[in-house]
């Protein structure tokens, strides 16, 4: 019986805020890297070697809680190397040593390291065993042949006056730049350099490769919604229906959520909707797992649809989904689609902020036509932004708190504002008394030509 195949990628998950400071710790780290190898002996130099010892100890500490938290530390070492060598601190002995400079190098790979990792964590890359190993004889390819370049030309060539020209030489001549500052003297350096030049095509070129082959992986990860998302402000589309394109573009129509994005998560094989702004997250929208991947926490909207709209059973899915969001975010604005008209209080017990009937609401627009006619297209046009008028809330102004209502609708008409009502603690109050004394926190429904107006 076949063994049983173990995991690609091995990175314990951390808390987001804890990577962002790990990410801004070493660029900090790389500045003063820069600063030791750029500026001279000097009365700053003992301030900085201090703080590079203080980030190298953070660093070391990072990486044995992350192995700590690995499943498999030894493979997680092994995959992770990069990152403990680079945090090895420079002082005392080491400061004296040749591969102080090697040590720096390392410092300098973090980056990319620490990059591949926050890329992997929201799901940007898909781990791949044939890359990783790629770029890991690269790296080493061009770390030994500026090595032996630096042995063979060391002493007999006026150009190579350290290692970091040695390893200058290997990067220009594995990428094909070639600048020639720096060429072989010595017949073992001319050896290394022909070595490195066959082999270093062939290795860049295969690398070149598996990078493109990544970037179309990860556009076809996106389309079929396996992808995680780090986004803000957004709004949720949980479950699909014909309606749900139809929300959607209205969404996004509307000024007023200009520039927010929106991710759908449902159970589809690829992103039903085919826009720059509109992510998509395959998966089950009632568990946690799959509202994570879609940055659930930090959603400023939320529409829930009905799985089934002809199914009082889709009621209780959507229950659940509801549930499951409000314990990641207390703060969206959550409407729902609801299909039996008994499961309302279900709906709002669970944290939804609007339950919309469909069924209802068409059914009575579907008698006004007959007995009102024109009444649905002027409904229609006060809830859809494409007629260009808009039905919305609006603060009451200061200026108008302690007077009435008459005062506020006489404000406003010259303005071509309407105001149909007042939204007083949580209730909506339809063309109250005119004398309504207006209060602190009262709210307007008004229907305006621009959207937003005031």
């Amino acid at each position: 019986m076949p063994g049983k195949r173990q995991p690609l990628f091995v990175e314990p998950p951390m808390p987001p805020a804890y990577d962002k400071a790990i990410v801004a710790l070493t660029f900090v780290s790389v500045a003063v890297v820069v600063a030791e190898a750029s500026i001279p002996e000097g009365e700053h130099m003992p301030a900085l070697i201090a703080l590079d010892l203080v980030l190298c100890g953070i660093f070391l500490l990072d990486f044995a809680v992350r192995m700590a938290r690995a499943p498999r530390k030894l493979t997680f070492l092994r995959r992770n190397w990069l990152d403990l060598v680079g945090s090895v601190p420079l002082f005392g002995p080491l400061r004296a040593m040749r591969l102080v400079r090697v040590v720096r190098i390392l410092r300098l790979a973090r980056v990319g390291s620490l990059a591949l990792r926050a890329l992997r964590n929201r799901g940007l890359i898909a781990p791949s065993r044939a890359l990783s190993n790629l770029a890991v004889v690269t790296f080493f390819l061009w770390l030994m042949a500026g090595l032996g370049f630096f042995l063979a030309e060391y002493g007999e060539n006026e150009t190579v006056t350290g290692l970091d020209d040695a390893l200058w030489w290997s990067m220009t001549t594995l990428s094909t730049v070639g600048y020639g500052d720096i060429f072989p003297k010595t017949a073992t350096g001319r050896l290394i350099a022909g070595t490195t030049m066959v082999v270093g095509v062939g290795v860049l070129g295969a690398l070149a490769a598996m990078i493109a082959s990544a970037m179309i992986e990860l556009r076809e990860r996106a389309r079929r919604g396996l992808r995680s998302y780090t986004m803000n402000n957004h709004l949720l589309v949980l479950g699909w229906s014909s309606k749900a394109r139809l929300a959607i573009d209205e969404f996004l129509r509307d000024p007023r959520h200009a520039g927010q994005k929106v991710c759908i998560v449902a159970d589809l094989d690829e992103n039903p909707v085919d826009l720059e702004d509109v992510a998509y997250v395959r998966g089950d929208r009632t568990t946690r797992e799959a509202l994570t991947r879609a940055s659930a926490a930090e959603a400023a909207h939320a529409i829930v649809f009905a799985r089934d709209p002809s199914d009082p059973r889709s009621d209780h899915e959507t229950a659940l989904t509801v549930l499951v969001l409000r314990r990641l975010n207390q703060a969206a604005l959550v409407s729902a689609e609801l299909v039996e008209a008994r499961n309302r209080e279900h709906l709002e017990a669970v944290g939804c902020s609007s339950v919309i009937d469909v069924s209802a609401v068409t059914s009575a627009l579907l008698v006004r036509a007959v007995r009102d006619p024109g009444v649905p297209e002027i409904v229609v046009d006060l809830v859809s932004t494409e007629a260009g008028w808009d039905l919305h809330r609006m603060p009451v102004e200061a200026e108008l708190l302690g007077k009435t209502y008459r005062d506020l609708v006489v404000s406003l008409i010259d303005r071509r504002i309407g105001v149909v009502g007042l939204s007083r603690a949580g209730k909506q109050l339809l063309t109250p008394a005119p004398a309504t004394v207006l209060l602190a926190g009262d709210e307007a429904f008004v229907v305006s030509h621009e959207p937003g107006e005031s």
